[in-house]
């Protein structure tokens, strides 16, 4: 072996561990710009889901209370058209056989709200993997797989 060989192999092997070093600063660069991207997104998520949320708060009591005026102003309506004019009996049946109609959309509707909120919590569950997406990213780069295993 030459005296050279030996400073060629520890040049070379010095270019390559650059070359790594450098590659690892990319990926590194590269993993925190995904995850501050990804930290974004996720904090406008939970703040448009806590809006929700404030909103479903707010409304929620109204629909009781809309409910009930409503079902009083209808029965209030009934009871003056039938007592005041019998020839509308025939439109307050109609009336009613309508209003039974909308009362099975409603419950249509309230059957949409609740898996409505089903998928909300679904969402929410999906937030927190989301949150967690940046230990995982850095596990599979450089703890399970990655830089470090191609190294060795």
């Amino acid at each position: 072996m030459r005296p050279g060989d030996r400073l060629e192999g520890a040049a070379r092997l010095r270019r390559e561990a650059d070359g790594l070093r450098s590659q690892l600063e990319a990926a590194e660069r590269l993993a925190d710009a995904a995850t501050a991207t990804a930290t974004a997104r996720v904090q406008e998520a939970r703040d448009a889901l806590a809006e929700e949320d404030r909103d479903v708060e707010r409304l929620e009591p109204l629909l009781g209370e809309v409910d009930a005026l409503w079902q009083a102003a209808l029965d209030d309506q009934e009871e003056w058209a039938v007592r005041n004019d019998p020839a509308t009996a025939g439109k307050v049946a109609e009336t009613s056989r309508r209003r039974g109609e909308v009362l099975a959309e409603d419950a249509e509707g309230r059957e949409a709200h609740a898996a409505g909120m089903v998928a909300r919590e679904h969402l929410r569950g999906a937030l927190s993997l989301l949150g967690e997406a940046h230990s995982w990213s850095s596990w599979d780069t450089f703890g399970g797989g990655g830089v470090f295993t191609d190294l060795m």
